[in-house]
């Protein structure tokens, strides 16, 4: 058995902003059957003030050190070893994980005090990680400083940087040495993609113009990120603007998802039978079928949320939000429901001009032109640094309250149902390293329409291009009209096959209307009994057959294991 540390800002079970969380957690979890024992390290965040929090967690404190005020707490996730660093709510404990100024003020924090937080750690039954798995630019001055630490003691530690979201973030001089308490003078054995040679950390900071990814690479055993087109296909991919001498030291890491439609609709039906069963007429659960879901989610459930949600556990972000007005929203951000049923298409993540949001809602007068009842659904996490897109989204989504809703914040109890009840996905984004978002919508039988880019362009097989393998249409990023046209497209799959034949003579109409790319596609697709059935299936086995996170943890594991058994370790 051998072990590893994650140093994150977040993981689920603990606290979970976006898709990292999910990646940490989950790899940690799944390596267990590979014998290693793994150990997130990372900011506590405030969540220990919640005593239900602690008790789940196992929480104890580990060690304090009032003179730098910094507290170690020990705790235990399904068998995952857990390293939360906190303070008495100066800076660490501050519920913000991502922030200006905010996230790099945490860092530093822990970075400076690295030494004491090892030392203590070893003291109180932790062992000696054999690798430390660092993720993204947050993660990397504490990489740094534990390298240092184990380095100048004469011992080794194998180390993987992996690179979820880049975003080149440079830093000053001052910052890694005032702030952080790195060594400047301490000498690092490197490997460049060309040579193996020491240098300081001055040099790399001067190699690397301040840019933490960068002197990441320089660093680290491996690179690895998520996806092969991000890695080296897209425009901004990671070798371009790291430099393709790490090319050798450089592989991906595919994310993955443990949703399972079957179980997922059994858990939500099962927690919402009651209401369900009221409100369907139904006597039996076997007897909702997904058309009931989407009615229920829509009409009922989405204007009648807990009265704790959407949870927004930044004050900050919960003000902007609880500000806004118009005809789609009720107090405290909870959406209206709609009037009626119609075929839903849904979005999430977190807010962010990366995320494409709004071209999406450029794509929605053409298709509400041609299917008046669709709904959409937007299910989005607000962050800081995002505060004039957020406004920017809501006052574009309330210029149509018969068709859009926005949620801001966690809304647990749609958030599956959505998935399950929902015709389509979109994931529109202007770059995208993997998507989880992309899996866990296929995974819970939804085509998905993705622009073509990073790893959605690698998740996503094109109807277009594979008619008989296909779970959506990739289009051009930033292309809005491409993207009503493909969300046209499958409407049009799954509405013909309710439709009679004078409804399916006007369907025929618009189909002649479309592009010709398009227009081949739905002709020839129609020709096939029960497609959109037959395309819902195709997209559940796409996620078991490549993007489960057996397959994650099997490469990371390969990957550390190239680590660990290489000359320079």
């Amino acid at each position: 058995m051998y072990k590893v540390w994650f140093v994150t800002q977040e993981s689920r079970g603990i606290l979970k902003v976006g898709g990292l969380g999910e990646v940490i957690y989950n790899l940690a979890y799944n390596l267990r059957k590979y014998s290693i024992e793994s150990t997130i390290l990372m900011p506590s965040h405030g969540i220990l003030r919640d005593p239900e929090v602690k008790k789940k967690l196992k929480i104890e404190k580990l060690s304090e050190n009032s003179s730098k005020d910094v507290i170690i707490y020990r705790g235990e996730l399904d068998n995952i070893n857990l390293l939360l660093i906190g303070d008495s709510g100066e800076i660490l404990d501050m519920p913000v994980v991502y922030g200006e100024g905010i996230t790099e003020r945490k860092v530093a924090k822990i970075t400076s005090n690295v030494l004491w937080v090892l030392d203590e750690a070893f003291k109180n039954g932790f062992q000696k990680p054999d690798i430390i798995h660092v993720n993204d630019w947050h993660g990397i001055p504490i990489g740094i400083g534990i390298k240092q630490a184990f380095e100048k003691n004469h011992e080794k530690i194998g180390s993987l940087m992996q690179i979820h979201l880049l975003v080149g973030k440079t830093v000053s001089w001052n910052y890694l040495i005032d702030d952080c308490n790195l060594d400047p003078f301490f000498k690092f054995t490197v490997y460049d993609g060309i040579f193996h040679k020491q240098l300081g950390l001055s040099e790399i900071y001067r190699y690397s113009n301040g840019v933490l990814e960068k002197m990441g690479a320089y660093i680290f055993d491996r690179i690895a990120t998520v996806s092969n087109t991000y890695l080296r296909h897209d425009e901004g991919c990671v070798l371009n603007s790291l430099g393709w001498n790490f090319e050798k030291k450089s592989t991906f890491i595919y994310n993955g998802t443990d949703w399972e439609c079957k179980r997922i609709l059994e858990n939500v039906i099962g927690r919402q039978w009651d209401r369900i069963s009221k409100f369907t007429n139904k006597r039996r659960k076997s007897d909702v079928s997904r058309d009931d879901l989407r009615r229920y989610l829509l009409v009922c459930a989405l204007g009648n949320l807990p009265k704790d949600e959407p949870v927004i556990k930044d004050e900050y972000l919960r003000n902007i939000v609880y500000s806004l007005r118009g005809p789609i929203i009720k107090e405290r951000g909870r959406p209206l429901g709609f009037s009626s049923d119609g075929p839903l298409v849904i979005t999430t993540g977190r807010v962010s001009f990366q995320k494409g949001f709004d071209v999406l809602l450029k794509a929605i007068p053409r298709v509400i032109e041609v299917f008046p009842q669709t709904r959409f659904l937007f299910l989005l996490l607000p962050v800081r640094g995002e505060e004039r897109l957020i406004r920017e989204i809501f006052e574009e989504a309330k210029k149509y309250p018969d068709n859009v809703r926005v949620v801001y914040g966690i809304a647990r109890s749609i958030y599956q149902l959505a998935h399950i009840s929902a015709d389509i996905f979109v994931a529109p984004s202007r770059w995208e390293p993997f998507g989880i978002m992309a899996i866990e919508a296929l995974a819970t039988g939804n085509p998905v329409i993705a622009s073509r880019v990073g790893g959605l362009s690698e998740i996503i097989i094109d109807l277009k291009e594979d008619i008989n393998n296909g779970v959506g249409f990739l289009v051009n990023k930033e292309d809005s009209n491409e993207l009503s046209e493909a969300l046209v497209s499958l409407l049009l799959l799954m509405i013909y096959g309710n439709t009679d034949d004078s409804g399916r003579a006007k369907i025929n109409k618009l189909i002649d209307k479309l592009d010709p790319s398009y227009r081949r596609v739905v002709k020839e697709l129609l020709s096939k009994e029960n497609i959109y059935d037959v395309i819902r299936e195709r997209c559940i086995k796409r996620v078991d057959s490549r993007f489960r996170w057996s397959h994650s943890s099997q490469t990371a594991f390969r990957i550390y294991n190239e680590i660990l058994s290489s000359e320079d370790i």
